[in-house]
């Protein structure tokens, strides 16, 4: 993805901001029975090497 940029003027520039992802509630991901799935198979699902 090529990074985008922005020029503003001087007057434009925000003062302030507002942090979105301290109010988003993440879920946890799910297994295939709908239940919350543990570190261990969280770790054998990013893991590039296991074989899926």
């Amino acid at each position: 993805m090529k990074p985008k940029s922005f020029i503003l003027a001087k007057d434009e520039i925000p003062r302030q901001w507002y942090n979105i992802l301290a109010d988003i509630k993440m879920n946890p991901p799910l297994g295939p029975d709908g239940q919350p799935i543990s570190p261990d198979m969280l770790a054998l699902a990013l893991d590039p090497g296991h074989g899926l």
